[in-house]
């Protein structure tokens, strides 16, 4: 049985009385939350970026270092809660000045900065010449820059590359060498440039099938560097890229060949030849050419001598995906014998 709707109209009413009317006030009510919410979106996206705004030091600051003794140019670039926040980047060039004068620069820099900019994201580079800065992600510090200078100016010296920076970080510094023509030879004139304080040392060769990318950490001599280069060369498959740290090859990329027993006998015989080990961690990779015949997938693995760090790759999520039958063969064979997983 269909219940009729009992109406909420009274006797004598219209339908049309039923539309409740608009307030007089609705649409100042309405205008005046618009304009609310307005204000409030607007206060919150300015207070995603609370640094203050520092256009007038900028321009104050690229004026004080032009006046500065040895400064050919300088250049400041500014901008105040942009897609990258508030940053500041300072840009000096003196290729003619001595050692004392880029000092002076720095100390002169750090004193009209102060803390102006302590909000901003900072990049600074001084460069020595046409192929040698010195660079600082964040105030340049005058303490160590003296020493900074002397890094660089023996990498002038003693380096065949492209480019040259010498980083300014908490850490020590930090040497990145771009296309050099010998990134051997360019990581040991590194080293013995920086002496023994701890440092960290990118070298990125031309491209050169004779040649491999090195990144390096001190202390460590240049005849100990020399010594596991020296290993490195000698091993029966071609390195592309090596990592050292405490003293020890730790991360190793090579190419070997395509079948699967020959492959696990040039991987183990990487590991015997570099002592790897729980005592001295190695993190090789490895490829060969069959990774472009036909197919997507990759002939190439990992494993993790003496450890069991692996990346939170796609790779290591769903393997079969990304590497072929033979290559998940040979690395699950190495992983099995060498890492320190639980199984």
């Amino acid at each position: 049985m269909r219940r009729r709707r009992r109406s909420s109209i009274g006797p004598g009413a219209s339908e049309s009385d039923a539309v409740p009317r608009r307030s007089r006030y609705a649409r100042p009510v309405r205008a005046l939350f618009v304009l609310l919410s307005t204000v409030i979106a607007v206060v919150v996206l300015a207070g995603c970026d609370s640094a203050p705004d520092r256009g007038v030091e900028a321009d104050a600051l690229e004026s004080r270092l032009r006046h500065v003794p040895g400064v050919a140019e300088a250049s400041t670039s500014y901008e105040h809660g942009g897609s990258r926040g508030s940053a500041v980047t300072v840009d000096v060039s003196m290729p003619d000045a001595t050692d004392a004068q880029v000092v002076d620069l720095v100390r002169e820099m750090d004193d009209t900065m102060g803390d102006d900019f302590d909000r901003y994201h900072v990049d600074i580079t001084v460069s020595l010449g046409p192929r040698v800065q010195l660079r600082s992600t964040g105030k340049m510090q005058p303490g160590p820059t003296a020493r900074d200078v002397a890094i660089g100016r023996a990498m002038e010296k003693g380096v065949d590359a492209r480019s040259v920076a010498v980083f300014q970080a908490p850490g020590g510094p930090r040497v990145d060498i771009r296309e050099a023509t010998d990134s051997q030879s360019a990581v040991a004139t590194a080293i013995e440039a920086i002496g023994g304080v701890p440092a960290g040392i990118e070298a990125y060769p031309v491209d050169s099938p004779d040649q491999r990318s090195w990144d390096v950490t001190t202390p460590l001599s240049v005849d100990d560097f020399r010594t596991m280069a020296s290993r490195v060369d000698r091993l029966p498959a071609r390195a592309f890229a090596v990592a050292i740290r405490d003293g020890h090859v730790s991360r190793l990329s090579v190419g070997v060949d395509a079948s699967e027993s020959d492959a696990l006998t040039t991987l183990r015989s990487i590991v015997d030849d570099l002592g790897a080990g729980p005592d001295r961690p190695l993190y090789l990779n490895w490829t060969s050419q069959a990774d472009a015949v036909g197919t997507d997938r990759r002939d190439s693995g990992s494993v993790t001598v003496g450890g069991c760090g692996y990346p939170e790759s796609a790779g290591e999520q769903d393997p079969q995906k990304y590497f072929t039958d033979a290559a998940l063969a040979v690395q699950k064979q190495m992983r099995s014998e060498y890492d320190t997983c639980r199984r």
